[in-house]
């Protein structure tokens, strides 16, 4: 293995069997963003997420993914297999081939930011002020054209 690619999976390794992160807050007023499940879609499902999220989780990309997928699998498990935006996709990508522990470890990390609900039974949710599903009659007028914006900047699939 190069250099530095051991020096990258050291540090991903670290970033994700460190300290846990420091709660967040999220502001009620924070922005959300806005990502189709299926690109092109003006009447699908919508991934939104809160701007602060977003940046929180910039630089953590495992658990961006994560809270991707408990947000797109509690709303219909199924759903995660007809995602067609690319970005979403990316960010699943991340976790598709984790271990449970690492799993567990990322919804640990994820709940101590305070982005994930966990449950006695074991179950988790995210947290609805942070990132959930919308269906597009949902958002307010400003919401909506801020949606409008976003499914015309993603790219449709090649394949």
């Amino acid at each position: 293995m190069h250099a530095s690619r051991k020096i990258d999976a050291q540090q991903q390794y670290d970033r994700l069997h460190g300290p846990m992160p420091d709660r967040h807050d999220v502001p009620a007023e924070d922005r959300w963003l806005y990502q189709p499940l299926r690109a092109g879609d003006l009447a699908g499902l919508i991934l939104g997420m809160r701007q602060s999220v977003a940046a929180t989780l910039f630089r953590h990309p495992e658990e961006m993914g994560a809270l991707y997928e408990v947000a797109i699998g509690q709303e219909d498990p199924e759903l995660l297999d007809h995602t067609t935006n690319i970005a979403i996709l990316m960010a699943l990508a991340a976790v598709s081939d984790r271990s449970p522990d690492a799993l567990e470890n990322l919804a640990a990390r994820l709940a101590a930011r305070g982005y994930l609900l966990c449950f006695p039974d074991g179950s988790v949710r995210t947290n609805p002020h942070a990132a959930r599903l919308f269906s597009p009659g949902q958002l307010a007028a400003e919401s909506l054209r801020d949606w409008k914006a976003a499914i015309a900047a993603v790219p449709s699939p090649t394949s």
